[in-house]
């Protein structure tokens, strides 16, 4: 386990044993386009390609992702128009880490092979192709159709754009062809839907079927013969198919792109590339937002730092800046940042922490000056915030008041996930002040960052006495501890003790007693996860696992504490559980239905399992 962070190829994932109660989760989709795209291509694993745009509106309730348009290529097998046999489908995966090759299908002696490309550039057609090949030493008829829909791209796919949910291409089918059929046939191999288009070629000649909206072929194939239908999916002018240049420029591109990784393992190569096609450019104008993945088209602060962290310590640096400029078009007049997709209160801190962060890690002391009166002011807001002690009513002064914090509805102060963020906000800017000589910024900025550590580390002792003398070290949701029994009632996350126990609020020795009481709730497991996220839907329940958040907080405080064993422990975990046979992270997985698999890709799943093995490599491991 320990070699595969580090060296061993991707291929030897899938050889990974999987503990008793868990099933690994399957890829059930992967992106297509190349980073800095508008076009988001899916290849999914029932043996569809979808094309959508990255339409963006910096007033976020103005794109709802309901109305959001896409195209979609399906394909099915046999006379009977059946869905390939998705659950037994192979992916096809090249050695170099860029994007998968195909998807491989078998019907009885038949197989069938889809592959699409998609070159680098902001509008680039995907370029695909479909070869049958008979696998029996008898004569054969292959008969299989590419049936075109267009729609809301949510209906192309149960649960879309999350997709917080079982994986189920029936349901898929279905929800297609109640789609309206809009396309219609121009001339010989292409057809249309307004904009959008399929044009077919290769070697078997299809015919329209307008009823259906597909394109039918057949051909009769000798013991090993192929035969290969080539098509060009896309948006405006018509291309001609050219699946073989696509392929090798897309190919050409992704070489160039992954140079200065070279030398790293073909894991973090592929975790790279997640992370750099989650990078796209808006339909409109020249905004480059930093996705979170999955469907989606929002951008999340509290995700995107660590992503910029990850990039530039990969040598990527010019993704991260991009990052930071989206983040910086949402200065506010008075010094806060939004709003963003779901407001969280510490989105401002974030913007801080990623922004100040790059400037040091990058020494781009342009960036600095050009927005260094943005991030003061920001400084400046969020001291403002903080409690004071006449004002305090039923709060704690010196903390954030009662505020969204996450997601979840649920307002209180949230110490973990608002204070100690702001803390951390105070050091990097402090830090990056330092750096370029700005003294009263950065004296600014380390007084209040230790006015922050006092008051949290003040608090802190009451549970330490709470907590004396028992072998379980409990740390609660709200710093009086009030809410508790409301707030788990209502499945708060319990991602607040990885907080604490990485940034030093937790002692060494406390550690072990802090991950007892996790154990003992449920909320974590022996096998080195830590953020169970028990659902209210039945078929959900208490198997879903919110994971790399809380395990990359929590591998950081091992790690601080010495505790190698443990560190490795909670990667390990993540690359078995975490981490598909093809190197692909989601957000989320159930622990008995490989099936469940939301927002993959995923960027800073993908950014925070690099900083872990980077870590490891750091300690020698």
């Amino acid at each position: 386990m320990r070699r595969l962070a580090g060296t061993v190829a991707v291929a030897a994932l899938a050889a990974l044993s999987v503990r008793a109660g868990f099933v690994r989760p399957e890829t059930t989709r992967t992106y297509l386009h190349g980073p800095l795209s508008e076009r988001m291509a899916v290849m999914w694993r029932e043996g569809m390609v979808t094309l959508g745009e990255v339409v963006h509106e910096d007033a976020w309730k103005d794109m709802p992702y309901a109305a959001q348009q896409a195209g979609g290529v399906r394909l099915l097998v046999g006379a009977d128009d059946a869905l390939p046999d998705w659950e037994s489908a192979r992916w096809d995966w090249p050695d170099d880490a860029t994007p998968a090759d195909g998807l491989v299908f078998r019907r009885g002696p038949l197989e069938w092979r889809l592959e699409a490309a998609v070159p680098f550039g902001r509008r680039e057609t995907v370029q695909a192709r479909v070869t049958c090949v008979n696998r029996g030493k008898e004569p054969a008829r292959t008969v299989f159709a590419l049936a075109v829909r267009t729609g809301k791209e949510a209906e192309f796919v149960k649960g879309t754009p999350d997709i917080y949910c079982f994986y189920d291409p029936v349901r898929n089918r279905k929800s297609w062809d109640a789609l309206a059929k809009t396309w219609v046939c121009c001339n010989r191999g292409l057809v249309r839907d307004g904009t959008r288009f399929v044009r077919f070629g290769g070697e078997l000649e299809g015919a329209w079927d307008g009823a259906n909206q597909c394109q039918r072929f057949a051909a009769d194939l000798k013991p090993g013969e192929a035969r290969a239908v080539t098509f060009a999916f896309g948006i405006g002018h018509a291309v001609q198919p050219d699946f073989a240049a696509a392929r090798a420029k897309m190919r050409a591109d992704w070489t160039r792109e992954m140079k200065r990784a070279e030398g790293r393992s073909p894991l973090l190569k592929r975790l790279l590339v997640q992370i750099l096609q989650c990078f796209a450019h808006a339909t409109e104008g020249d905004c480059v937002l930093p996705r979170q993945g999955g469907q989606q088209r929002y951008v999340w602060p509290g995700e995107t730092v660590l992503v910029t962290e990850a990039l530039s310590k990969l040598g990527y640096g010019e993704y991260a800046k991009r990052a930071c400029d989206f983040l910086l078009r949402f200065a506010k007049e008075d010094g806060s940042f939004g709003p963003f997709a779901n407001n969280w209160a510490s989105d401002t801190a974030y913007v801080l922490t990623t922004v100040a962060r790059y400037c040091r890690m990058e020494k781009d002391a342009v960036c600095w000056r050009a927005h260094r009166a943005a991030l003061a002011k920001a400084a400046d807001w969020i001291e403002s915030l903080r409690v004071k002690e006449g004002d305090a009513g039923d709060n704690i002064p010196g903390l954030f008041p009662p505020l969204k914090s996450t997601d979840s509805k649920k307002v209180f102060q949230s110490w973990a996930m608002t204070d100690i963020v702001n803390e951390v906000a105070f050091r990097e800017t402090a830090a990056a002040a330092e750096l370029f000589g700005d003294a009263e910024l950065a004296a600014k900025c380390r007084a209040r960052e230790r006015d922050y550590r006092r008051t949290i580390s003040s608090l802190m002792e009451r549970w330490r006495r709470e907590n004396a003398g028992k072998d379980t070290f409990r740390i609660p949701f709200a710093p009086d501890g009030r809410l508790e029994k409301e707030l788990r009632e209502a499945h708060f996350f319990f991602l607040h003790p990885g907080e604490f126990a990485a940034e030093g609020y937790v002692r060494a020795d406390e550690l072990e007693r802090c991950r007892k009481w996790l154990l003992e709730e449920g909320q974590a497991c022996e096998e080195g996860l830590y953020g169970r996220h028990v659902s209210p839907k039945p078929e959900l329940g208490d198997h879903i696992w919110y994971t790399t958040w809380a395990e990359y907080r929590w591998f950081t405080a091992w790690t601080k504490a010495g505790r190698r064993d443990r560190a490795q422990e909670t990667l390990d975990a993540l690359l078995e559980y975490s981490v598909t046979a093809e190197g692909l992270v989601g957000e989320r997985i159930h622990s008995e239905n490989k099936w469940f698999w939301p927002w993959s890709p995923n960027a800073s799943g993908a950014a925070r399992i690099v900083l872990m093995m980077l870590a490891q490599e750091k300690s020698g491991e």
